[in-house]
């Protein structure tokens, strides 16, 4: 395997490590304790109704199947993004 060299004249960049902004990243605003905003929800609930809708009408197309799919796979992305937070970035509960 060969390893790759700045080309003739080029420096090469030091690689920043991935955990320095990663809070800013993942938390919403940086407030890892904020809800999901309400305008997101209700494009989940309309992404899922709609492809529900088609589904069970038309359970051949597949528009219907990709919205239904879509909308699980949002609230699976919250969920994961949720635990990250609590689990990375614990926020503290009660009395200090």
């Amino acid at each position: 395997m060969a390893i790759r060299t700045p080309f003739l004249g080029q420096k090469s960049t030091p690689v920043k490590p991935v955990h320095k902004g990663m809070k800013n990243i993942t938390s919403r605003h940086g407030d890892p304790s904020a809800p999901v905003p309400p305008g997101l929800f209700v494009i989940i609930v309309v992404t899922a109704v709609v492809g529900l809708v088609v589904v069970r009408r038309q359970p051949g197309n597949p528009i219907g199947w990709l919205l239904a799919g879509t909308a699980i796979f949002m609230l699976a992305n919250i969920a994961a993004g949720s635990y990250a937070q609590l689990k990375h970035f614990p926020v503290a509960i009660g009395p200090p």
